[in-house]
């Protein structure tokens, strides 16, 4: 499809996204605009420029990163060699303690895959770090394919104003549903655009924040535009059992579109010929526009989001950054005698037999004792085990040695013993064990400041057999600026307040149930942005992160050796068979507290999951409150506030009951019963209400596909 020219300014036609002759899911071409979900990395020969998965060491290595960006200072302490070399031996002291308890998924350091050179490497990386962070106020985290930003220093005048605003506002839905804690303030699946329904200026004139009144359907400009086809319709399956399977990425995605309902962002333009200030320039939908202290304090965060976002935001094919290891094999580790090696000499020398005489078979046992004592390492360092349920055995399997095992290699029973139970197989067991590899290091292939420069070609263990048509080319920066890039066309953003209320009857907040990209793909979301800006009586919370990876299954050689495990991969078998389950293509870097006067930023190529977290006092309430700004693709133009007239009910019965002649106005018992006639024009909140419930299942089924459309087959 050719480029479409987008506007919605109100100078001619509604030309967007569902409106006027573009299609719905109409898209630019990836090169042309930001990375928006999973699903664009699934085909990886179309991003050939995008990292692949990373390997578990260099996850070890950003949640280690992550973790010491937490401490008091760190960006003074970081350069205290004194000060580093204790966190160091700090984290290792407590890995050692808790090696052996149950890993948290999304904060365990595993210290065993963090060598002294790869926290040499982390501590030159925090350096830099900390110079960024002491002249932006923010740091970078968990940057891989994309990344994190975090920051602690939003001043206290915006979280006192933030406080004191939304503690006034009263969402009319803002209600408990049965068990669920979390109240929205400011709602955007409420009076959403809803297509075939809402009436939009669609010909001319524009929603104006700045205008004396606000206004609503009723004028000659708007129309109801007919409902959008849904782009399902042209990959229906040919035959109506046909299974939509969903590997099948053409037919999957259509699943995250909707031609029924769009949230809407309201419109921001910039102020002044530089910088980051802003101006929201139509109503933040649900939030009226007599809240003028709301919209100052909303057009602060926004501002303040633009430099983060600009440090996380991916445009085209290219990672923001590359690798920190990389390799596409596995080195095993040198024995370091006879005993080390996988079948010792001794055994190869021959299986026991009758044919043997009594002395061989002593000389065969004392062996088999020495051999069987071996220490083992840890299970993580072995080499043949892709399957957790494969070479079990005891843990001790000396003493598991039965004294029948023993037994002269002449005995009648010998041959009869099941082959489990056999020396030998016991023994072949042991190798097995013992036989082990390498895990990867950053700083050997290329340093931190080849690195930093983008000179990541050489990979510890080659490629076998590449069938890349070009050769690997230098890691390319890309640098964002949406302040000077869009400062013209200015931004659209769509804001949602969030309470979880806590009380000593419901006393946990269970968290998400799943990984996901918020906003539908019509909604065209890149960006999210989020401040946490009043906290009280609940434990941290957390929010993990998770990328999709281009891993090739059968190219990286996974089924070989221990790759899955130095991928830090999920091996599912299937028990009715030899072959593997599907195993998502995804995978969960860290998490980051979200704490009081926390500020987090993220890309939409990071799904995100919200952790449980509980009351700290039991016997009285506590509460998270966040506000979360969407920023829309400002490559694209979407819908918007400045072309929906407003919506709710109730604003229009206060205007209309404030606009009345005063000459004429009636008294209050008399008004209601007419405005009760008139009835919840143009809509009411119970109708609202219905549009966000079927809009939700519509969400909730973009975000199963999400997950099921990043799987892959080992």
């Amino acid at each position: 499809m050719s480029r479409i020219r987008m506007n919605n300014t109100g100078h001619g036609k509604l030309q967007v996204p569902g409106f006027g002759d573009i299609p719905i899911d109409y898209e630019l071409p990836i090169g042309e605009r930001f990375a928006h979900g999973v699903m664009e990395m699934h085909n990886v020969a179309a991003l050939p420029g995008r990292a692949g998965r990373l390997t578990f060491p260099e996850v070890m290595m950003l949640r280690v990163m992550e973790q010491v960006t937490d401490k008091l200072n760190w960006e003074h302490d970081v350069f205290d060699e004194s000060i580093t070399t204790q966190w160091y031996t700090d984290l290792l002291s407590d890995w050692r303690a808790r090696r052996y308890s149950k890993p948290y998924w999304d904060v365990s350091i595993d210290m065993d895959l963090v060598t002294s050179r790869m926290w040499e490497w982390c501590i030159m990386e925090l350096r830099d770090k900390a110079v960024q962070f002491q002249r932006t106020g923010h740091i970078l985290i968990l940057n891989a394919d994309s990344g994190v930003c975090k920051s602690d220093l939003i001043g206290k005048e915006l979280q006192h104003g933030l406080q004191e605003t939304f503690s006034v506002l009263e969402n009319p839905s803002a209600k408990r549903l049965n068990s669920n804690p979390i109240i929205e303030l400011l709602d955007p699946s409420l009076f959403q655009l809803a297509y075939g329904c809402s009436s939009v200026f669609n010909q001319g004139r524009q929603v104006n924040l700045f205008d004396d009144e606000i206004p609503f359907p009723a004028t000659s400009n708007t129309h109801v535009p007919p409902i959008p086809g849904h782009p399902e319709e042209k990959v229906k399956p040919e035959h109506p059992r046909q299974t939509i399977r969903p590997y099948d990425t053409t037919i999957s995605r259509t699943y995250r579109w909707s031609n029924r309902f769009q949230w809407l962002p309201c419109e921001v333009s910039f102020t002044g010929p530089e910088g980051t200030d802003v101006r929201v320039t139509s109503y933040i939908n649900n939030l009226h526009p007599k809240n003028v202290q709301a919209y100052h304090m909303i057009e602060k965060l926004i501002s303040m989001s633009l430099r983060p976002w600009n440090d996380i935001l991916v445009k085209g094919r290219t990672s923001r950054y590359p690798l920190r290891i990389k390799t596409y094999g596995w080195e095993e580790s040198g024995p370091n005698d006879e005993y080390g090696q996988m079948r010792p000499d001794w055994i190869r020398l021959g299986v026991p037999n009758s044919r043997w005489s009594q002395e061989k078979w002593d000389a065969y046992c004392v062996k088999a004792k020495q051999y069987l004592a071996l220490p083992e390492p840890d299970q993580k360092y072995r080499i043949f085990d892709p399957d957790p349920t494969m070479w079990e055995g005891p843990d001790d399997q000396l003493r598991a040695v039965t004294p029948e095992m023993w037994m002269t290699h002449t005995s009648t029973n010998f041959e009869h013993f099941p082959e489990e139970e056999r020396l030998t197989d016991i023994i072949l067991l042991k190798g097995l064990r013992l036989h082990t590899f390498k895990y990867p290091e950053a700083g050997i292939s290329y340093s931190y400041e080849d690195w930093k420069h983008g000179k990541t070609v050489k990979a510890l263990i080659e490629k076998t057999n590449d069938e890349s048509p070009s050769p690997p080319s230098e890691h390319q920066y890309q640098s964002v600026s949406l302040q000077e890039e869009f400062r013209e066309k200015g931004l659209q953003v769509i804001v949602r307040v969030s309470s979880i209320e806590l009380t000593p009857e419901l006393p946990c907040y269970e968290g998400d149930d799943d990984f996901h990209v918020d906003g539908l793909l019509n909604e065209h979301v890149v960006a999210t942005s989020r401040y946490y800006y009043d906290v009280d009586n609940v434990s941290d919370g957390r929010i993990s992160f998770q990328q999709q990876d281009d891993l090739n299954t059968s190219k990286d050689r996974l089924g070989k050796g221990p790759m899955h495990k130095i991928f830090g991969l999920p091996i599912e078998r299937d028990p009715d068979s030899w072959s593997f389950r599907w195993v998502p293509g995804l995978q969960t870097l860290g998490s980051v507290a979200a704490h009081e006067g926390r500020f987090l930023a993220w890309a939409n190529t990071l799904r995100h999951k919200c952790r449980p977290f509980s009351l700290n006092d039991p016997t009285r309430p506590g509460h998270q409150r966040y506000i979360t700004l969407f920023l829309v693709d400002p490559h694209y133009r979407i819908c918007s506030t400045q072309n929906v007239p407003a919506q709710q009910h109730e604003w229009w019965r206060e205007s209309a009951l404030a606009n009345m002649d005063p000459s004429r106005r009636m008294p209050q018992e008399i008004a209601d019963p007419i405005m009760d006639e008139i009835g919840d024009w143009p809509i009411g909140i119970a109708q609202a209400e219905r549009w966000k419930s079927e809009s939700e299942k519509e969400r909730e089924r973009s975000k199963k596909w999400q997950t099921l459309a990043a799987e892959y087959i080992l």
